[in-house]
């Protein structure tokens, strides 16, 4: 979120303040948090926008942060789907702000997202947009592959791509393959190389193969 706000000229949330809220609206909705046992989990969703009261294009003087947190299940539920591969819209431009969590990066992409389902995929697939070649990540989601090779091995491999998200699951799948003994490669992954892959998305909550 540190980073999020730095992109978009948002004053950092000190962390102190930050994990303090958190916390807060965890333990006040203490009764909403799914059993341990199910598929469910207890969302939390940080946000922190420009609230100053001037419309001209500079910086608040004023800004609002809240935490949420809800309920949810997995968001295409634990079977396979299938992806769609977006060539008529750019999620990011190579330099634009694709690495950043903000709102402009997602409300862009629903009716996109709507447009894949009403032609039977479960989710778009965005590529780079300077070649089209690599891929980036899914609309409401980052992009992990598991290779398995002829030995029996495994390998993950997540884009390093500088248009996307560092999220928090990532990061945190590729520490559970380290601890497992799997190589972990994070690199370009050309579209063309996918097919040898099985390929799963993740969210802050479930993973699913693709």
């Amino acid at each position: 979120m540190a980073h999020s706000c730095e992109v978009v000229s948002i004053p950092p949330i000190p962390q102190e303040h930050f994990i303090r809220s958190v916390a807060l609206a965890v333990s006040v909705n203490a009764e909403f948090v799914p059993p341990f046992d199910s598929s469910a989990a207890l969302y939390i969703r940080p946000l922190v926008l420009g609230s100053g009261p001037q419309i001209n294009l500079a910086q608040p003087d004023e800004y609002t942060f809240c935490v949420f947190v809800l309920p949810v299940t997995s968001l295409l539920g634990t079977k396979p789907v299938d992806a769609l591969i977006m060539e008529e819209f750019d999620r990011t431009a190579p330099m634009g702000t694709g690495n950043a969590k903000v709102g402009g990066n997602y409300a862009p992409v629903l009716r996109w997202a709507a447009k894949a389902r009403a032609r039977g995929y479960g989710i778009p697939l965005h590529l780079d947009s300077k070649t089209r070649t690599e891929i980036d990540e899914f609309s409401a989601a980052g992009f992990i592959g598991i290779r398995h090779d002829d030995n029996g091995g495994t390998t993950m491999v997540v884009p390093n791509s500088s248009c996307i998200i560092q999220s928090v699951t990532s990061d945190s799948c590729v520490e559970l393959a380290r601890s497992y003994g799997w190589p972990v490669e994070v690199r370009p992954v050309r579209i063309s190389s996918s097919c040898p892959c099985t390929f799963t998305e993740h969210t802050s909550h479930h993973h699913r193969h693709l």
